[in-house]
């Protein structure tokens, strides 16, 4: 089940904050906060972070893609 925390982040990143998006992404990406790991939502909110903060969330994005592969 979801934190509080990993809720109140998942609300600002549905609201378009960056930050809060790559936060997301990196839970799932790893399976922590009491999130499962997810690689498709990673991929999905580190994708959308990226757009707006740039290479600290393509960093992400390429390290997610090179475990795809």
């Amino acid at each position: 089940m979801a934190s509080r925390d990993f809720l109140k982040l998942m609300k600002l990143a549905r609201s378009g904050d960056a930050l809060a998006q790559q936060k997301i992404g990196e839970n799932y990406l790893i399976g922590s906060d009491g999130i499962p790991q997810n690689q498709q939502n990673a991929l999905l909110w580190l994708e959308k972070a990226s757009v707006s903060i740039g290479s600290v969330s393509y960093t992400h994005l390429r390290a997610h893609e090179t475990l795809m592969n």
